[in-house]
């Protein structure tokens, strides 16, 4: 993706809410949690399904239901199996307990909790992504700079563009923040 998009989908999943950039849903209150384990621990089918189930207890199961994790967490999960000896991982086909998994990297991979070393827990999102709105301004504004590094004859652009992001029902949406992929 683009650096554009890539810095979208970090505001729209894990913005901090200050700083000028928007709450993302993994710090948006009322959100669901999935506790891997008291310091992280491996994704299992079990947690999966319990994505599901806070949803569903919240009456959020409509709409585009999917799962949002980065690259780590889609590796660990395509060659991690739902039952130990069978054939079947937690991720197939593009699909975690029959719902499509998305990959961005800008979830992130760099949790600690408990007596985890630091830096090494992802996070994984479920819910319903028609419930998060994405407002836009303005367009995306071009900046075409001929000078700065016109000894190296370079000609300098920026693009900007102007967002905000809305959790509209955060019970929709379940999260972990301590899947350990190593």
């Amino acid at each position: 993706t683009t650096p554009r998009v890539e810095a979208l989908d970090a505001a729209i999943f894990a913005g901090s809410g200050s700083s000028g950039q928007p709450q993302g849903i993994i710090g948006t209150t009322g959100v669901g949690a999935v506790a891997i384990d008291t310091n992280g621990g491996p994704l299992t089918y079990a947690k999966l399904v319990e994505f599901e189930t806070v949803v569903g207890a919240a009456n959020g199961l409509y709409g585009q239901l999917a799962y949002v994790t980065n690259a780590k967490v889609n590796g660990a999960g395509k060659t991690t199996p739902q039952i130990a000896g069978y054939p079947l991982y937690l991720i197939n086909d593009g699909k975690a307990n029959g719902y499509p998994v998305a990959i961005t990297n800008s979830i992130p991979s760099n949790g600690k909790k408990g007596s985890s070393q630091s830096g090494v827990l992802s996070s994984m999102i479920f819910g319903n992504f028609n419930e998060v709105i994405v407002g836009g301004w303005g367009g995306l504004v071009f900046l075409i700079d001929p000078f700065a590094e016109k000894d190296k004859r370079v000609i300098e652009i920026s693009a900007h563009a102007y967002h905000d992001v809305f959790v509209r029902r955060p019970e929709c949406f379940a999260v972990a923040t301590d899947i350990a992929t190593a």
